[in-house]
């Protein structure tokens, strides 16, 4: 019965589970798999990490590669578009000798772009500045949390670089951990990379803002280039199965 309304519910890309009831009224102790676990694993087969995170706001906020650069010395490129989170950036991580730091935003061209943003003199400014997105819709969405959020959203050009640009200017031949937190962009960006030549062992990419498609094209990408896949709220975390 059990496996009939598995295949039945598949269909609609549900997956009937069962659990402890005590476990489920207290899910909070639920263990899942997490970026770190995952980081830490890879770590027990290779020390020197590269990694390049793209849309690093400020370096720490929400960003799950800091504690590896902080406490065991990760070497790799910080990408952030936005100037004033840049600043940011800078003083957060500028110290960092391993650490390249990017004011740009990676892209499908090389040029440059409209990114929308909230004004940081709005109230919540700072705390809002990880929606920037070149889609204003997505930071409309966040209203019933920053009601004026409207009002605040402002325009800023920004640079565009591609993926092969960024790696090139940087003279990049190995990438082993690639985050990607673009509000709504991560997909488009994902697409553009040539798995033939970079090929990371963990991914970590934002699926948040993408549509039930898109969220599909993204995990299939990940699962026809040989990685196991595991999907929070959030992210889609991807480790390459060939580390078995």
């Amino acid at each position: 019965m059990k496996r009939l309304a598995n295949e039945l519910l598949a269909r609609f890309g549900y997956r009937l589970r069962w659990y402890p009831p005590k476990l489920l009224a207290d899910w909070h102790r639920h263990l899942e798999l997490h970026f770190q676990h995952v980081a830490a694993h890879f770590m027990l087969k290779q020390k020197d990490i590269f990694f390049i995170s793209i849309g690093a706001n400020d370096g720490m906020t929400r960003e799950p590669v800091y504690p590896f650069i902080r406490d065991h010395g990760w070497k790799g490129i910080m990408v952030e578009p936005i100037s004033f989170v840049f600043q940011k950036l800078q003083e957060n991580l500028g110290h960092f000798s391993g650490v390249s730091l990017v004011n740009a935003a990676i892209g499908e061209r090389d040029g440059s772009q409209v990114i929308y943003t909230v004004d940081q003199s709005a109230p919540k400014s700072f705390k809002m500045s990880f929606l920037s997105s070149f889609e204003r819709s997505v930071l409309l969405a966040h209203k019933p949390i920053f009601r004026d959020i409207e009002q605040h959203i402002r325009e800023e050009t920004v640079k565009v670089i591609t993926i092969p640009t960024l790696l090139e200017s940087h003279q990049v031949d190995r990438v082993d951990v690639l985050k990607i937190d673009t509000e709504g962009y991560d997909l488009k960006i994902l697409k553009t990379l040539d798995f033939s030549q970079i090929k990371p062992v963990i991914v970590l990419a934002e699926h948040a803002h993408l549509s039930r498609s898109e969220k599909e094209e993204m995990c299939e990408i990940l699962l026809d280039n040989g990685y196991k896949v595991t999907i929070s709220d959030l992210d889609m975390l991807a480790y390459r199965a060939g580390l078995d």
